[in-house]
């Protein structure tokens, strides 16, 4: 078994438009357990090939992570892993028959 280790994430909560302009709720921070591990290529295919560059690791944790989405108007979690910031590009449900769990992949943030 792949042993899981304590990280840390900042989440934005939900912003709304302000007289058409996007305008940030804020910012709380969230400790979570995870194991990491590299992607592999066929993880990267996910990416877009502008990204697929990266470094990324592929997390699996029983914490919902968040990946942008318009619908529920949410920017991505950035995720700090050794002592860099890791966008969370892709998020999917993946179970093990036990409990479930949530595979995502997370790529460097530009600095």
């Amino acid at each position: 078994m792949i042993p899981r280790k304590k990280l840390s994430l900042v989440r934005a909560d939900t912003g709304s438009y302000v007289k058409g302009k996007w305008v940030e709720a804020g910012h709380k921070s969230i400790n979570f357990f995870s194991t990491v591990q590299p992607a592999t290529g066929r993880d990267l295919e996910i990416l877009p090939e502008a990204r697929r560059s990266s470094d990324s690791y592929v997390l699996i944790t029983d914490f919902e992570l968040r990946t942008v989405t318009v619908d529920r108007k949410t920017n991505p979690d950035i995720v700090r892993l050794f002592d860099e910031q890791y966008e969370v590009a892709h998020v999917k449900r993946w179970t093990n028959n036990v409990r479930p769990n949530y595979w995502a992949l997370v790529t460097k943030v530009p600095q």
